[in-house]
């Protein structure tokens, strides 16, 4: 919608499901402040620029309502992101598709999101065939969600996602190992594989072996 469309009513909007990025304005940002879930979808690089700075991303950083932000890229990939600071503060859910993104360039600026509980990276969001996290990142992050990657090498500590509860790993093939240190993450207790590949089962399967209470879902079942 534009934004001479948007009546006195959309400052009480709470959820606006999918916008594109052409129609967005710092007037729409300002006609709802409370938003509290966002979907935008499009050519992101007018809501990011290549120095990572936006005056658009600046509007969506004051929704301080704002809990779940979905990034969709239609047409080419995001090359940076805002700082930690730059996101809106009170951000739980982030779910990102075809964005691109780096690993190790881009992955420690989502670490710095101090509220954020569930990350959903789907359809090559982030792209490279190494991701090695960075210590005291994604305190508070409860559920990761990587899907469609080319990604081969996945090194984690385990205090780097202490309170992880659930990762859920689908189409990826080129992953043949999970990262050892996940035995030793005191609050994992779900791990769900879906077409991915038998070494990487096998590997989950070492780990629940010494983490008998971890449940263990593979799609398709083995047979």
């Amino acid at each position: 919608p534009e934004c001479h469309d948007q009546s006195s009513s959309s400052e009480y909007l709470q959820t606006l499901s999918t916008i594109s990025s052409h129609s967005l304005t710092k007037e729409v940002f300002e006609r709802t402040k409370k938003l509290k879930k966002l979907g935008i979808s499009g050519s992101l690089g007018t809501l990011v620029k290549t120095n990572g700075d936006s005056d658009l991303f600046e509007c969506l950083c004051r929704l301080s309502s704002l809990e779940n932000l979905k990034l969709h890229s239609d047409e080419s990939k995001l090359h940076a992101l805002p700082q930690p600071d730059k996101f809106p503060k009170n951000l739980k859910r982030l779910s990102l598709h075809k964005t691109g993104l780096e690993w190790n360039n881009h992955m420690p600026i989502l670490g710095g999101l101090q509220s954020l509980e569930v990350l959903k990276l789907k359809d090559k969001a982030f792209v490279g065939a190494e991701w090695k996290t960075e210590k005291g990142g994604f305190r508070s992050l409860k559920v990761l969600f990587i899907g469609d990657t080319d990604l081969e090498n996945w090194e984690v500590k385990a205090d780097d996602l202490p309170e992880l509860r659930w990762l859920i790993l689908k189409h990826i093939k080129s992953l043949e190992q999970m990262p050892s240190d996940f035995e030793h993450m005191k609050n994992l207790e779900r791990i769900d594989l879906e077409r991915t590949n038998r070494w990487l089962v096998k590997s989950a399967k070492d780990i629940q072996k010494s983490r008998p209470q971890i449940k263990l879902s593979v799609y398709p079942p083995e047979k």
